[in-house]
């Protein structure tokens, strides 16, 4: 049976993440990567593919472009010197993947953050974008009247139209109130669904999950969810992050506004 890690996960492809994250600014190549698991290339690409919505080397573009957000966003350092931290040795390189992605060039998201405008609302719409992210958009319904009961809100990805519940979420946030309108930003690219949880009054759980929908780059996707309690979901509850450990769900990348560095642990 294979080991499985983290929210049910295989250890070696959660090991190849970490490794990612952590070394993002080397040049990692898939042989290296697969080698320090114990698996081909050709198999680790896949498990990886599979596991996460996205193959190693976008997922490593993905991690590099969220440090150089965050870093033009938070520093001073020149757009070559955030080239050259995020991994990238040709400053050509590393605008043209930039732009791809968020619709902008790197001097103009600084400029327009400077300005006040809200930056994370550009998305990258070209065909051919390396990684490219959307937006979803959701309220929720509840029947129990706690509209300011917290809720969490997680985007997994979905293999073949089915949600992959115990992956690692990809994007999850905690929403301070029932009854607003949250966001989940940044979402890669790909098949996916959202799953929701809040408390009830009595301390139980109730879960709301959406659809697989289709993220598209620069996409807006609106949901209209309801909560209900686990019991009654059409299929045995996978239930991923109870209600009280919902402030500790891990992000792959930061979902809200870019308040801290993207997750390099």
């Amino acid at each position: 049976m294979d080991e499985l890690g983290y929210g049910g996960m295989r250890a070696e492809i959660e090991c190849i993440a970490g490794i990612i994250r952590e070394q993002y600014q080397d040049s990692l190549t898939l042989t290296e990567l697969s080698r320090q698991v114990g698996l081909s290339r050709f198999h680790m690409a896949r498990l990886f593919s599979q596991e996460t919505g996205l193959p190693p080397g976008l997922f490593l573009t993905a991690v590099r472009l969220e440090q150089a957000r965050w870093k033009l966003l938070h520093s001073e350092d020149n757009i070559a010197d955030v080239s050259l931290q995020v991994g990238y040795s040709s400053i050509g390189t590393f605008t043209t993947r930039f732009t791809q992605v968020t619709g902008v060039s790197p001097g103009k998201y600084r400029r327009l953050a400077s300005l006040g405008i809200d930056v994370d609302a550009f998305g990258g719409t070209a065909p051919d974008a390396p990684v490219g992210y959307g937006t979803v958009v959701g309220t929720v319904q509840r029947t129990d009247g706690l509209s300011d009961e917290p809720l969490f809100a997680a985007a997994f990805p979905a293999h073949r139209g089915v949600p992959r519940f115990g992956a690692r979420p990809a994007r999850c946030r905690r929403v301070p109130r029932s009854d607003g309108l949250w966001r989940l930003r940044y979402v890669p690219t790909g098949s996916w669904s959202v799953q929701v949880v809040s408390r009830t009054r009595d301390g139980g759980v109730l879960v709301a999950e959406s659809p697989t929908f289709e993220v598209a780059p620069g996409s807006v996707n609106p949901l209209e969810l309801t909560l209900r309690p686990a019991l009654q979901l059409p299929r045995p509850s996978r239930i991923d992050f109870p209600a009280e450990a919902a402030a500790q769900l891990p992000d792959l990348y930061p979902s809200d506004a870019l308040a801290s560095p993207p997750s390099g642990r």
